[in-house]
């Protein structure tokens, strides 16, 4: 087996030399969680898997109503080589001689070529052909891709007839009666899958090689022909890939009971291990491990509440109980992250940055009255002065977490904040007293009801004394 990274080389590159080489074996690719097989057999693809439920045959019968089952499968297959061709960060393993457990072949030149310039951007293809501008390309006969192979318009093919070595590859796109991007990939796609190749001096052309067969294999000598075998090993390939207990049974999820028990008898009856017990020992290992797996899909189908959890679950992506109650359990704490953060810019003046903390806080839990007085604060911080109706929409927010909200001392000491900022001092002490009733040491009350005595003091100074007298006292006096 062999492996290597989706960056080096590019997956359209490894796809093509794997035609190109007309390659056997199972090519295996991921991009983080997500996941795709490529089957080749003599350089063709002849089966796909991936494990994206948008490339599901069900998600694409809701794209795509009106297609048939052959075209539904053509669709599939171009939709998965568009995707794995999109994936730049992963990983990629080669197994060769591995045959697909059921065949859907897909025209991988025709998937490659419509990806160009979509899937796979335009500078690849510009960056492979930069180092080759000097060379003579020519027509290659008797690869494992021929011209006729392509999927190019017929002018591209018309040029790429014409190559004969005679002319640089920089005169040869110029002169394609073909937009220049299209001439391009079409170079691209033709020296990639082996149909056209250059001078020794263009040894840059990019090529990968993959080891497609067993050499030891090739020089042992052909073991004796076991039918019986090669059919227990196909129905294992066939079990092992598959991606639920329903393909391991070889029916439809939504198929009848009835339907579902018929198919796990017919194969629980081949292959129980009591049938292989007089059989040659690996007959029996093979059949006896598919036995195991088809029978542990039957423990959870074949019984009708656990069928139909299984299918909310794995069928359709529903979520349970723990898994939902753990997404809550993150997003409260994401939520208390984004809510201590916008406490920390609130405390360093930061109005812009806190508010958007305290939003994100706020879309997180919009249940939590808390989260929801403090966005309604800097909503208002911010448009006081410039936009009436958005402050006022920040003030009713306030307003309404204190009346929906349990002994919100906060949501008191905000209101204080924003009435000191409106200039009602005497309805700004009003709410920071009630907001340290709530909470004596709240430090938010406290250190504004602060910064409003020491306004009130310079105002006392400012002003004549009998104003500013009568004024303090009646509003920090005794009532």
């Amino acid at each position: 087996m062999q492996s290597g990274t989706l960056r080096d080389p590019p997956l359209i590159e490894l796809l093509l030399s794997l035609a190109a080489q007309r390659a056997n074996g199972r090519l295996e690719c991921g991009d983080g969680r997500r996941k795709w097989t490529f089957w080749f057999e003599g350089g063709k693809l002849s089966a796909t898997k991936s494990n994206l439920k948008s490339e599901a045959l069900e998600s694409l019968e809701a794209k795509h109503p009106d297609a048939g089952p052959d075209e539904l499968a053509r669709i599939q297959g171009l939709t998965r080589v568009h995707g794995a061709l999109r994936a730049i960060e992963g990983e990629w393993s080669f197994t060769p001689n591995d045959a697909p457990p059921a065949r859907k072949p897909v025209d991988l030149l025709a998937a490659c070529w419509s990806a160009l310039g979509d899937a796979v951007p335009d500078d690849l293809a510009r960056a492979r052909l930069a180092g080759l501008d000097g060379r003579f390309p020519r027509l290659k006969v008797g690869g494992g891709v021929s011209l006729d192979d392509l999927p190019v318009p017929p002018e591209l093919r018309a040029a790429l007839m014409d190559l004969d070595g005679q002319r640089t590859l920089a005169d040869v796109l110029d002169f394609i009666p073909m937009p220049p991007e299209v001439a391009r990939r079409g170079v691209y796609l033709g020296l990639l899958a082996g149909v056209i190749s250059v001078d020794e001096q263009g040894a840059t052309t990019p090529k990968v090689t993959v080891e497609t067969g067993s050499p030891r294999a090739a020089e042992a000598p052909a073991a004796p022909a076991d039918p019986e075998l090669d059919r227990l090993r196909a129905e294992q390939r066939r079990v092992n890939a598959a991606a639920n207990h329903f393909e391991r049974l070889g029916v439809a999820w939504d198929a009848e009971p009835a339907e579902q028990r018929k198919a796990y008898m017919r194969l629980a009856q081949h292959l129980h291990p009591d049938r292989w017990t007089m059989k040659p020992p690996e007959q029996a290992e093979i059949a006896n491990a598919v036995f195991a797996k088809v029978s542990e899909a039957w423990e959870v189908l074949g019984d009708e509440a656990a069928r139909v959890e299984y299918i909310d679950r794995v069928i359709h992506g529903k979520k349970t109980e723990d898994e939902l109650a753990m997404e809550k359990v993150q997003e409260i704490m994401a939520a208390e992250n984004d809510f201590k953060l916008g406490l920390g810019e609130l405390n360093n003046g930061r109005i812009l940055q806190a508010h958007e903390a305290f939003k994100a806080a706020r879309d997180r839990l919009p249940e939590e009255m808390e989260f929801a007085a403090f966005y309604g604060y800097t909503l208002f911080k911010l448009n006081h002065g410039k936009d009436d109706s958005l402050a006022n929409e920040g003030e009713q927010l306030i307003r309404l977490s204190i009346e929906n909200g349990t002994k919100l001392s906060n949501g008191w000491a905000l209101m204080g904040m924003l009435n000191h900022d409106k200039g009602e001092l005497e309805v700004a002490k009003r709410a920071l007293l009630t907001s340290l009733k709530l909470q004596p040491t709240n430090p938010i009350a406290q250190r504004e009801l602060k910064r409003l005595q020491r306004r009130l003091e310079k105002d006392k100074e400012a002003a004549p004394a009998a104003g500013i007298g009568g004024f303090f006292s009646k509003l920090f006096g005794k009532k």
